[in-house]
């Protein structure tokens, strides 16, 4: 059982957290948001924990990292089905027994009995494999084999030394998948592996009392096994699937402890192996099971891709016990799984681990990627192979160090799975370049843990708690004087387009710096949650940052619970500050400055050429400007988006014509980007033919016809919405339209959207009607200032105060009202008016009880405070509550 202070968020830390939502009118229960646009058959309940109560989530992954402290491989690996995919255990089937092979009685004395024991697991585990797949033909297994680790890195200039396949059907991959029993094979892999540790101990006595040395291979039940005693030996075999090696220094260049659709066992107990291996290797398992084990002291693995711990649609882990050990691979690796679990375990000693891509506790969809190193100075370096093309030039993907992605798709495409690393004790250094140090991508969880020591987080962009798109990511680190750098941006807690990002830091002297260094980003209607507990902090930056998106708030919360912390050069008391949409920065005893804002800017587009301007070219020619067009607009690629969207754009109407007749039905984001821009370029004819598609009875035309409505605010979409809006599939895209189109006719059918049970839909049309602002839409309003959604009750507040007349007399009637919460709901759409009666009306509140009702009064006048209030609000920084005296040090009070 894990201790209460590393197995979960602190009653410290979780009253840190509530003071600082409380600025803001919000409680803990608020954090808990819809963030689930889609649903999908893949998603694992753990990726859905973090998106809908990221708190729980927190503590259920503190608890998860800290079990992994203790135990065997099988005990982490059974951590990894049940408590990170949410399997059950399977039904296992055994091999019935017959007499003992006589090949048995060729082996020393000492050995014959575990090496009996091992064949008989090896051929149960078989024997569960041969019925997982049973429904899979040979060749449809062969496919798998080959085409599950291309599908995994979406990478063609990966190769893999057995297929010469490049390319995969994701779609097929699925439906091949869907014939085997993921389950049983993983249960097999535990029972395996818990019988292997059963032996160990038998072997390693062996190794000490059998002195003559010896090597054989030889066929016991079938099974080829390649044994040997003390010796240094070299091990070359491909074929052998009961590896076992007594003592020496030993070399491995075949293959050991790899399972191809059946299951391998590996065992090195000497000192000093070098492992020297190609593809699917030391650890790995496809559609199958690999393990292996390797005690002594300092041991070098070698190896290019699937191999020390890796899982696809089966189990690959490796266990050192142990020595100061180097790893280096290519990807798919150190820690890699999808639809299976690939699990690397090391002990002990000061570690170097050296990965490309997917590596390091990565994972895809239904898949536990894990590395628990638990002892030692450790160095983890990821990247180096795949640029991050177009957006940047020079820097990789690492895609590793708790880090989790699906497959994007608008139309929800496929979930993803869990990704983690488990570091519990040394002082650490954690080198990467995008993607990595706890991050995930679409409907994933990527995660970090750093018990103890004092650690160097460096990395590019999307790293240190990054989630972008539907996704959780969580870094945590307990203990020690810590450094977190990123030399871009997109880092340090920023959930973004619904994600859900932590960064807690627990204690020690810590500085953060960025590129762009805004701590505790909620970005595109996503979390971002710093938490720092203790310790006395640098910021380059200042955090609690919330960026409006959809028209709905995101959240974005920075919280420092204690020491003398500094924000850039200048010292001052602590603070509170609610900002935007919605930032809370909370510094219950440090000091602060604001950075100043940094980063980048996009290069502009180019000026627009005339509509018209240039004659219709053949459709040869309009595809390549189209292709052209439809790129990522970063980087590299940014001036060749331009050039290319303006030829369009001169082309006119012909080229709207073409792109929506030839592209609109399967148009992805990008491609609708470009469709935005040149529609509205063009004019209203353009703006009425992509109109006039809102009507197709091809949904996804249709459903792409109404984001560009959205996006380029296209009125004359208006009418056709209602109609939208009766169709199940678009519906909550045709509310957002309905709002961007300003659709009065709409009005009605979105009124009664609000009663929606799904949360999602009823804050689009929420926030549409705050868009339309018609008067028939305020008795809604009105109703769902007590929404249990914190972002449905924003955006109700920003409805109600669409009519002045009516929401004045109501808020001032909400402030007198005895509910705390409601009658600081009326302060803040007093706020939003924002007319001399409104703040008057505010003022009132500076001398309430309530601190709650004081805070809120402060954070609605800021920068705007009248002459005849000024001396109220300075006086409240000697407020008895120091969480209003926090906030009154920050208002600023305007001109």
């Amino acid at each position: 059982m894990a201790t209460l202070g590393a197995g979960q968020i602190t009653p410290t830390e979780r009253r840190g957290l509530t003071d600082a939502l409380f600025l803001g009118n919000l409680t803990l229960d608020d954090l808990n948001y819809a963030r689930r646009p889609f649903n999908d058959a893949y998603r694992l309940p753990l990726v859905n924990l973090s998106l809908d109560r990221p708190l729980d989530a927190a503590d259920a992954l503190l608890a998860l990292h800290e079990k992994a402290g203790i135990g065997s491989l099988s005990a982490i690996l059974r951590l990894a089905r049940t408590d990170a995919l949410d399997q059950a255990p399977a039904k296992l089937l055994s091999m019935p027994r017959g007499l003992p092979d006589p090949a048995l009685m060729e082996l020393p004395v000492g050995v014959r009995a575990p090496v009996e024991t091992l064949v008989g697991a090896l051929e149960d585990a078989n024997f569960c494999i041969k019925s997982a797949t049973s429904k899979l033909t040979a060749e449809e297994k062969r496919e798998l084999i080959e085409t599950l680790p291309l599908m995994a890195n979406e990478e063609p200039s990966i190769a893999f030394s057995f297929t010469k396949r490049k390319t995969f059907e994701r779609d097929r991959v699925l439906a091949l998948l869907k014939k085997v029993d993921v389950n049983l094979i993983e249960t097999a892999a535990i029972r395996l592996a818990s019988t292997v540790e059963s032996q160990i101990g038998a072997l390693k006595q062996a190794g000490e009392s059998i002195k003559d040395a010896f090597h054989q291979k030889l066929r016991i039940d079938g099974l080829t096994v390649d044994i040997a005693g003390s010796g240094d030996d070299v091990y070359d075999a491909t074929d052998a699937v009961l590896t076992i090696d007594l003592g020496g220094h030993n070399r491995y260049t075949g293959r050991c402890g790899a399972g191809v659709g059946y299951a391998a066992v590996g065992i090195d107990l000497g000192d000093g192996a070098t492992f020297d291996v190609t593809d699917l290797n030391v650890g790995a398992g496809v559609l199958g099971i690999g393990l292996e084990y390797v005690g002594g002291s300092d041991a070098v693995f070698r190896g290019k891709s699937l191999c020390f711990g890796a899982g696809l649609a089966g189990v690959g882990a490796l266990m050192k016990e142990s020595g100061w050990d180097s790893y280096t691979a290519v990807s798919l690796a150190e820690g890699y799984g999808e639809f299976g679990i690939g699990l690397l375990l090391d002990t002990g000693g000061n570690d170097h681990y050296d990965g490309n891509f997917n590596v390091q506790g990565a994972a895809r969809t239904g898949g536990c990627g894990w590395l628990v190193d638990r002892k030692g100075d450790d160095v983890y370096h990821a990247g180096g192979l795949i640029l991050n093309s177009p957006l940047f030039a020079t820097v990789h993907y690492s895609n590793a160090q708790g880090y989790a992605s699906g497959y994007r798709e608008d139309d929800g495409g496929v979930s993803g799975g869990v990704g983690l690393l488990t570091d519990l004790q040394g002082d650490d250094n954690y080198l990467g370049e995008t993607y990595c140090q706890a991050a995930s991508y679409w409907f994933s969880l990527g995660s970090l843990y750093d018990r103890a020591g004092n650690d160097t987080y460096s990395a590019y962009h999307y790293a240190q708690a990054s989630a972008m798109h539907c996704c959780g990511a969580y870094l945590f680190d307990l203990a020690g004087d810590d450094s977190y750098t990123i030399k871009y941006g997109a880092g340090h807690a920023i959930g973004h387009d619904y994600g859900v990002a932590m960064l807690l830091d627990r204690a020690g002297n810590d500085v953060y710096a960025a590129g762009d260094s805004k701590p505790g980003t909620g970005n595109a209607n996503g979390l971002g949650l710093l938490l720092d507990s203790s310790g006395d902090d640098g910021y380059l930056g200042f955090g609690g940052v919330g960026n409006a998106a959809r028209g709905a708030v995101s959240l974005g919360v920075f919280a420092d619970l204690g020491g003398s912390n500094r924000y850039a050069d200048t010292l001052i008391g602590s603070f509170g500050i609610v900002s935007g949409s919605m930032g809370i920065a909370w510094d219950s005893s440090g000091v602060m400055e604001v950075a100043p804002a940094s980063g980048e800017a996009p290069a502009p587009p180019l000026a627009k050429p005339q509509p018209g301007s240039l004659a219709r070219p053949s459709d040869a020619e309009l595809e390549r400007l189209y292709r052209k067009a439809t790129q990522w607009r970063v980087g590299t690629a940014t001036a060749d988006v331009d050039s290319s969207l303006n030829q369009l754009i001169a082309i006119g109407l012909p080229a709207v014509e073409w792109m929506t007749t030839a592209h609109l039905a399967r148009a992805d984001r990008l491609q609708l980007r470009a469709f935005v821009a040149v529609v509205n370029a063009v004019g209203p004819a353009a703006k009425g033919f992509v109109a006039d598609r809102v009507r197709s009875p091809d949904n996804i035309e249709a459903t792409n016809a109404l984001r560009i409505v959205t996006d380029g605010v296209i009125k004359e979409a208006g009418a056709y919405i209602p109609d939208a809006l009766k169709r199940p599939a678009l519906r909550r895209t045709a509310a957002r339209a309905a709002g961007a189109a300003g659709s009065k006719e709409s009005v009605p059918a979105l009124i009664e959207m609000t009663k929606s049970g799904d949360q999602i839909d009823a804050l689009a049309a929420v926030v549409a009607l705050v868009q339309i602002g018609d008067d028939r839409a305020f008795a809604t309003g009105t109703e769902l200032l007590s929404s249990r959604e914190f972002p449905v009750r924003k955006a109700a507040e920003s409805l109600v105060a669409k009519f002045a007349d009516r929401a004045l007399p109501m808020a001032k009637t909400l402030i007198a009202a005895s509910d705390e919460t409601r009658a600081r709901t009326g302060i803040e759409i007093l706020g939003l008016l924002g007319d001399p009666s409104s703040l008057d009306a505010i003022g009132l509140a500076l001398s309430d009880a309530r601190p709650g009702v004081r805070v809120s009064a402060l954070v609605a006048l800021s920068g705007r405070i009248p002459s005849n209030l000024r001396g109220s609000v300075a006086r409240l920084r000697s407020d008895p509550d120091p969480r209003v005296r926090a906030v009154a040090s920050r208002v600023e009070f305007g001109r």
